[in-house]
């Protein structure tokens, strides 16, 4: 399959409107409790979040912050995830997009292709995948602009709201 098969998800042009301040200081509690939304957890390291939902852990640098409060929402409508399907999804840096292959007339399957390394061996990438269907990653976008965005992030201190929150396309 080549690149112009996949289908993708885009969310360029979105902006969060997170001040320099809000990504430079410890933002989430040291108490998991206070920012749980449906079995979501999410932890502050120096130079990483991570956030959990049900076995699911997706980690990366604070830059990518926007992408995992997405992230988080589609997750919980992902059944493979639920389901204890892949176990971990890890982004980097160079992360920049999220592959969504479709699978028939309604079903998706999303790839996220990530370089990994192991001793004694150059990096390499490893796809982890999911499925679901066009109809769940629509409503699991909806539900982020909705309910995840404010349970989430909209309370992070120095946080402004953003009107332009942007659209999801699967095309």
């Amino acid at each position: 399959m080549t690149y112009s098969d996949a289908v993708v998800l885009v969310i360029d042009d979105v902006d969060f409107a997170f001040p320099a301040a809000v990504r430079s200081v410890p933002w989430h509690s040291e108490d998991p409790a206070e920012f749980e939304a449906a079995d979501l957890r999410y932890c502050h390291f120096p130079s990483r979040v991570t956030f959990s939902v049900g076995d699911a852990v997706v980690m990366g640098p604070r830059s990518m912050v926007p992408l995992f409060d997405f992230l988080a929402v589609l997750a919980l409508s992902l059944k493979d995830l639920r389901a204890g399907g892949p176990g971990s999804l890890t982004f980097t840096e160079s992360a920049d997009r999220v592959e969504l292959r479709p699978v028939g007339a309604e079903a998706v399957e999303v790839v996220y292709a990530e370089a990994c390394s192991e001793p004694g061996r150059l990096y390499h990438r490893e796809r982890v995948k999911a499925r679901t269907t066009r109809s769940e990653l629509v409503n699991a976008f909806a539900s982020f602009v909705e309910y995840g965005r404010g349970l989430l992030i909209d309370n992070a201190a120095g946080f402004e709201r953003n009107p332009h929150i942007g659209a999801l396309s699967i095309d």
